[in-house]
């Protein structure tokens, strides 16, 4: 028994080495965890997404050169930049990541956090959409999404946004090609829309032409038109504001040229029905 002991603490004993491998796979697993532990408590320094088990990249290759750590999201973006500069992060900063991933997923990173503080309820999938990657091309500079909405047109499933000034159907084919299609708010006589058991229907009268968005989800179609109704009353609201101006402005000049005897009272009258007939 006592020769068994001393060799048990003996550095070349079998026990000896298998406590000190357990020991140090032990610490190991501790030192991991509280890595994981600390990680999962933080967000991801360019995206603000909670990391998590899921989110976050495994073997600390999401950390970067200042101790902040990126998600697997971005992570995987830088990849599609630079494969190199993802597997060497530790060398770069949150400043370089974030200039990297601006010169390529700038505009449309910046048009997917406005469409996620529209006040209104949209599925993540949405944000995922061939059609919304297409948006920095089509919306015109400092044009900003009010309201969106997902459906079909002429056979193809895509997007509707509605502007400060209009409403774009947007399909992004299933391999290849885009169509895209603009309704102006101020040629649009009317919206109306129909709900059934899960999906519904907007139809949009512009111009002697009807344009029919079919299987909308049934708990966006009503608000959605009903927004854009008011938003067209707005827009006519204020265009009859700015005409009634115009047309006072218009009479006020007409009896100036009256008054100094530029125009008669026939050509008077005649000149002042013309500016009324055009309200």
């Amino acid at each position: 028994q006592t020769f068994n002991k001393r060799f048990a603490t003996t550095e070349k004993s079998p026990i000896f080495q298998s406590h000190k491998s357990y020991t140090n796979s032990l610490g190991f697993i501790k030192k991991k965890y509280r890595y994981k532990k600390n990680i999962w408590m933080k967000n991801c320094t360019i995206c603000e997404q909670k990391l998590g088990f899921l989110t976050t990249p495994p073997l600390k290759s999401g950390k970067l050169k200042d101790g902040t750590v990126i998600c697997t999201d971005c992570k995987n973006k830088v990849g599609k930049i630079d494969f190199k500069i993802s597997f060497d992060l530790k060398n770069y900063s949150k400043t370089e990541i974030e200039e990297l991933l601006n010169s390529k997923f700038g505009e449309i990173d910046k048009i997917k956090s406005e469409i996620k503080k529209l006040p209104i309820e949209l599925p993540e999938i949405y944000l995922k959409s061939k059609e919304v990657k297409e948006l920095p091309k089509i919306l015109r500079d400092n044009e900003k999404i009010e309201n969106i909405i997902q459906g079909e047109y002429n056979g193809g499933v895509g997007i509707l946004v509605c502007t400060i000034d209009r409403l774009i159907f947007i399909d992004k084919g299933l391999f290849y090609g885009l169509k895209v299609e603009n309704f102006p708010l101020n040629k649009i006589n009317s919206i109306e829309y129909e709900t059934g058991i899960l999906f519904g229907k907007l139809k949009i009268y512009s111009s002697g032409n009807t344009a029919i968005i079919d299987n909308v989800e049934k708990v966006t179609v009503r608000k959605f038109a009903e927004f854009v109704r008011e938003k067209i009353e707005s827009i006519e609201k204020e265009y009859f504001n700015k005409t009634k101006i115009d047309v006072y402005e218009e009479l006020e000049k007409l009896g100036k040229l009256k008054e100094n005897g530029i125009l008669t009272e026939e050509e008077f009258k005649i000149e002042k029905q013309k500016i009324l007939s055009k309200t």
